[in-house]
């Protein structure tokens, strides 16, 4: 949460770098951030940067599986910024994202989901 508020009203495009093959390789990423570190850049830039490479990755991913569909779900898309950047991405790309609208994606939206199996099950 705390780097989600960095960015406060930050717009940029750039993305740290990471390789994605069977398994996402995270070290270039780190090597960029302790660059960054290292060069005093600025805490709301360092965020942005590693949000949007969150969201490269959800693409990424999406590209190797190439299903058209992708649901968007997890506590980490109770991130705001992560969220709207990863459907604007995805839809940039070809994709059709869904996303937690009424339910909440962490654990609220899976209780709901064992009360409708329970619910099944009788």
């Amino acid at each position: 949460m705390e780097l989600e508020f960095a960015i406060n009203d930050l717009s940029e495009d750039a993305h740290y770098s990471f390789i994605l093959s069977d398994m996402i390789d995270w070290a270039p990423m780190i090597r960029e951030i302790l660059d960054d570190l290292g060069n005093g850049i600025d805490v709301g830039r360092m965020a942005i940067k590693f949000h949007n490479s969150l969201a490269e990755i959800v693409v990424g991913v999406a590209k190797m599986v190439g299903v058209e569909k992708v649901a968007l779900s997890g506590g980490c898309f109770q991130n705001r910024y992560l969220t709207e950047r990863s459907i604007k991405r995805l839809e940039a790309e070809g994709f059709r994202p869904y996303w937690h609208q009424r339910l909440p994606p962490n654990d609220g939206g899976i209780s709901v989901g064992q009360l409708f199996a329970a619910g099944c099950q009788g």
